[in-house]
């Protein structure tokens, strides 16, 4: 229900992006892997985003990566989601997450 909630939203705002964010843990890595592509394209004017928005992006692939390292999903599969978080600007605010999904990626590379 809300995958399909989400989908037929036109413009997702704050609000749409912290359900994302924290509903992430109750469906499959595949089941959301449409959304978070859809994320990785849509959201890259990082310069008019404000901290919140940037949070909520960082938030959401934090807990995407959670959900594949925890259902076992090849991470090469994922690699747009590395990319997308580097490109996000380096703030404060997202701190914690880009140095989470770098630990992440970093023991990933080491397997």
């Amino acid at each position: 229900m809300i995958k399909r909630f989400l989908l037929a939203i036109d413009h997702w705002n704050d609000d749409c992006l912290w359900i994302i964010a924290n509903a992430l843990e109750i469906f499959e890595a595949d089941e959301v892997c449409g959304i978070i592509s859809l994320i990785a394209s849509s959201y890259t004017d990082f310069n008019k985003y404000s901290d919140r928005r940037l949070k909520l992006l960082a938030q959401i692939i934090l807990n995407f990566l959670d959900l594949c390292l925890k259902n076992k999903t090849p991470l090469w599969k994922v690699d747009k989601v590395f990319s997308y978080m580097n490109k996000l600007p380096n703030r404060s605010i997202i701190f914690y997450e880009k140095a989470q999904v770098a630990e992440i990626q970093i023991k990933e590379l080491c397997k």
